[in-house]
């Protein structure tokens, strides 16, 4: 992580005494909080992503009502995230219209990998090269 270190000395002179406050202040580049704030963002949306497929997978794995009201907004949210993967593998279904959604979990696994592949581009692109800048500021002040 690139830092600043603003250092400011401020030196006040008497003719009996000096007083010296001496103010350090560590603060991230400016790139390096826009990259970390896009970086929370894809996370963010990939966690939305991820918690709706997965209550996807819960409710199929316990059966859950289609014609419900909840259940049908999730199905219809996440038929477009889970189609590509649907197919993929075989679904195992129990007795009672439990299901094993397979390519739910296949595509929790893969968005978490893209994302994490996405983030990782982000920072070796735009990412400080880890410096430092030193800035000091040394101010006299006679009385």
């Amino acid at each position: 992580m690139a830092t600043e270190h603003k250092e400011q000395v401020r030196i006040i002179q008497d003719r009996d005494y000096e007083q010296r406050q001496q103010v350090v202040e560590h603060a991230p580049s400016t790139r390096h909080v826009v990259v970390a704030r896009v970086s929370q963002f894809i996370w963010w949306m990939v966690g939305i992503v991820v918690a709706l497929i997965a209550f996807r997978f819960v409710l199929m794995l316990l059966a859950a009502n289609p014609a419900n009201a909840f259940a049908s907004v999730i199905y219809s949210i996440t038929d477009v995230l889970v189609g590509p993967f649907i197919g993929l593998l075989n679904t195992p279904a129990f007795e009672g219209g439990s299901v094993v959604d397979l390519a739910s979990l296949v595509a929790i696994a893969v968005y978490l990998i893209v994302a994490a592949v996405v983030v990782q581009i982000l920072h070796i692109l735009f990412g400080e090269s880890g410096g430092i800048r030193r800035v000091k500021t040394v101010r006299r002040e006679r009385i």
